[in-house]
Order: C-alpha cells, then sequence, then structure tokens
C-alpha cells in the first residue's frame, strides 16, 4: 500500500507539473497568434519552384478558376525572380493550373481555399512551408516536374 501511496504524491505531481506546462505553452500560444498575423499579412500567392533544384521558376503561368472567377497570372516580380505568383483576395474554393510558359514542365493542378483567418486577413488555407521547402508565408508551395 505505501507503494501506491508513492506512486499517487508522484502522480499529483506530475499532473501539476503537465498542468503548469499546458498553461505556458497557452501563453506562448497566444504571443504566436500575433506573429501568425503578421506572417499572414501578405498578399495570398502560389509559390512555383522547380521539383528537383527548389530554384523559384519566373516564366510560369498560374491559371485560377473558381465559383465566380477565372485569372490567368504570369510573374509580374521585379529585379530577382521569387517565385511568388501574387493571388486575388477573394474567398472561394480554387482550382489551379500551374505551367511554365517554357513548355519544359509538366502542367500541375492545385486545390486552394482562400478565406479570411482569425487576423481579418483572407489567405490561402493550405499555406506555408508545410506544401514543400522551401516554402513561403501565406503562399501555397507548387513544385514543377520536367518533362
Amino acid at each position: 500500500m505505501a507503494q501506491l501511496d508513492h506512486f499517487s504524491a508522484g502522480f499529483g505531481v506530475r499532473v501539476a507539473l503537465l498542468g503548469f506546462v499546458l498553461t505556458t505553452s497557452g501563453v506562448v500560444a497566444a504571443c504566436g497568434d500575433e506573429q501568425s498575423c503578421e506572417a499572414s499579412s501578405a498578399q495570398p500567392a502560389v509559390y512555383v519552384i522547380d521539383s528537383e533544384t527548389h530554384e523559384p521558376i519566373c516564366d510560369g503561368e498560374v491559371e485560377i478558376r473558381g465559383s465566380a472567377y477565372e485569372e490567368t497570372i504570369t510573374y509580374t516580380g521585379q529585379g530577382d525572380c521569387s517565385g511568388l505568383y501574387y493571388l486575388p483576395a477573394r474567398e472561394d474554393t480554387y482550382t489551379t493550373f500551374v505551367s511554365s510558359q517554357s513548355g519544359d514542365y509538366n502542367i500541375t493542378a492545385t486545390q486552394i481555399t482562400i478565406r479570411k483567418g482569425s487576423c481579418g486577413i483572407v489567405g490561402p488555407e493550405n499555406a506555408g512551408p508545410q506544401n514543400g521547402l522551401p516554402g513561403q508565408p501565406n503562399a501555397v508551395t507548387v513544385e514543377l516536374v520536367k518533362f
């Protein structure tokens, strides 16, 4: 029985410690939300890269089709190539068809949902580095594969 009491006392300490960790992480997460809002303030975009080299592609076309909106977007960057193709800030679910004007790459289709986030900013739900490295904030990464 003494072992059970010892276990119970240790268990209570562990629960208290877990509560402290969860509370602390909640405070840190709340602070992180402000940083998330800053990161999501970028205009929604498609980040187009070569699948092998992960280098940005700047001769691409992104055809975007939604329920009531269609547009073909070409690279308009000035100076260095960023590979970012900026999307309209309109809530909808879109299908994008990404290709290269050089014709060296296969066309890639991607589903993108743009919505208002908790920050009041419109941005793609499936944006960020999780879609391929190197990712860009508020952009969906699309890797083009050469023929």
